[in-house]
């Protein structure tokens, strides 16, 4: 979990830097990196738990759910 953070906070700083300073291109680049990390939390957290599949479709659902309220 520590390594998807990190990796998270470095992807978001490298858009921040190189990415583009468009109006919809900076920001749909972000969003991009932040739904990509938002699938990599819920897919390490179901793994790590081992639950099977209709615990893995919970979790997805649960982590979209709980990362698109939490973003603004």
């Amino acid at each position: 979990m520590k390594a998807i953070t990190l990796l998270a906070v470095a992807a978001m700083l490298l858009v921040e830097i190189f990415g583009s300073k468009a109006s919809v291109g900076g920001s749909m680049s972000f969003m991009l990196v932040f739904v990509l990390v938002m699938l990599a939390v819920a897919i390490y957290e179901a793994w790590s738990n081992e639950r099977g599949a209709i615990g893995w479709i919970v979790n997805l659902f649960a982590s979209a759910v709980a990362g698109w309220l939490r973003l603004p």
